[in-house]
């Protein structure tokens, strides 16, 4: 009964009396604020999924590194673990190695990462090839080398570039020169192609062929990790929870995607929480408008309350109506924002109305959107929430009038 009577108090029929406009303008501001909460999540969204999606490309699903030192111990036995797993599609074993790189006078210390042949069943890093192509196949007297935009904007290099790439790398195992002077090794490569990934994997990391660095530890059976992609729709947290059990892997942390790099994901999340937070005290702000509604409505309606409470309506009762008048216009200009919201994602992601720029080195044309019903929901609780803040002061006054049914 009390949804009944407050859906009628909401009727907005012609013409429009004081009431009915403050009332349609408090419905419209919901409705404003409602469609720019959901589409600045939309679009952090957007992003989140990009990100996440190049990411993906060369972070694996999981990685397996040592808890401590520089590489797995036992490592051949660790295969041998990994290849009796169902749930693994591919495995790839690499090993890092710092070096000293110089070419044209222009010298750069890199992080080598070898990898082996499994690399590209595991990652994408094929996809992510500005020039040249991912190929390191070749032998001990000619090392090939792939390396990010940044590190050759550092060094000169281009996919023009007819000099070898000079590499510097100290060999553990090597004695000391005279005069204490480390005994380093000096390698020619040739550059194949330029990839490009994000600023820190393109400043500091140097793909290599895993025999590479194993050839610079004298151990060709040694690496620092093992790199895992997983079968679609495979529990990766349980899956690498059951794998931590074994006895074989306490010494070894496996870590999901999202452990690998950490930092990422908390600037997300941080990043995105934050400005919810923010605009949702500007939905709060725009919620001062249904106080006045309401308050205009009560005193328009003051016979009525009279009414019902010569009719035995409690206080509880007659506040529970004003609330509930409050929640369903902050609700329908909610609905109406929701659905414009939806409207202008949809467009966005059909069309690209909104573009990123005209730079050719930009990877979007248009800023991404992805509408997701689990934001409409959050953003909807929110709106009752604020909504019964804005209207229990309102509806606490109507509660407490006096009876009083004399007409002037």
């Amino acid at each position: 009964m009390l949804f009944r009577i407050a859906s009628r108090y909401l009727r907005f029929r012609r013409p429009f009396g004081a009431v009915q406009r403050i009332a349609l303008v408090s419905m419209l501001s919901m409705a404003v604020g409602t469609a720019a909460l959901v589409i600045v999540l939309s679009v952090f969204n957007g992003f989140e999924s990009f990100i996440k999606n190049l990411y993906t490309d060369y972070y694996p699903d999981v990685c397996i590194v040592p808890k401590t030192g520089k590489t797995i111990p036992n490592a051949p036995f660790i295969k041998t673990q990994l290849e009796q797993q169902k749930n693994i599609v591919a495995f790839s074993e690499t090993s890092f190695e710092n070096a000293l790189l110089s070419f044209d006078q222009q010298q750069v210390i890199a992080k080598l990462k070898g990898v082996d042949t499994q690399y590209a069943h595991v990652v994408n890093m094929a996809n992510h090839m500005l020039y040249g192509e991912y190929n390191l196949s070749g032998d001990s007297t000619a090392m090939p080398m792939l390396m990010g935009v940044q590190m050759a904007n550092r060094l000169g290099v281009s996919n023009e570039s007819v000099l070898p790439v000079t590499c510097y790398t100290f060999s553990e195992q090597e004695m000391l020169l005279p005069g204490g002077m480390p005994a380093y090794q000096t390698n020619y490569s040739s550059v194949r192609g330029l990839f490009a990934i994000d600023e820190v994997v393109d400043r500091e990391i140097v793909l290599v062929p895993l025999w590479f660095v194993q050839q610079l530890r004298n151990n060709n059976t040694q690496c620092s990790a093992f790199e895992i992609k997983l079968k679609p729709g495979t529990n990766i947290a349980a899956w690498s929870n059951s794998l931590q059990q074994n006895q074989a892997f306490q010494a070894l942390s496996i870590l999901p995607r999202e452990a690998q790099n950490p930092t990422l994901y908390k600037v997300l999340n941080s990043e995105r929480w934050a400005v919810f937070a923010i605009l949702s005290l500007m939905l709060l702000i725009a919620s001062f408008t249904i106080i006045g509604a309401l308050s205009m409505l009560v005193i328009e309606k003051q016979k009525d309350i009279a009414m019902l409470k010569a009719l035995g309506l409690r206080e509880q009762q007659l506040r529970g109506l004003f609330l509930r008048t409050g929640v369903l216009l902050s609700c329908m200009g909610a609905a109406i924002g929701m659905l414009l919201a939806y409207a202008l994602c949809l467009g966005q992601q059909t069309f690209g109305w909104i573009r990123m720029g005209n730079s050719d080195n930009l990877r979007l044309d248009a800023y991404p959107v992805a509408f997701r019903w689990t934001d409409a929901f959050l953003v909807a609780l929110v709106v009752v929430c604020v909504a019964l803040i804005a209207s229990w002061f309102p509806a606490n006054r109507a509660a407490k009038r006096p009876i009083s049914l004399r007409v002037r």
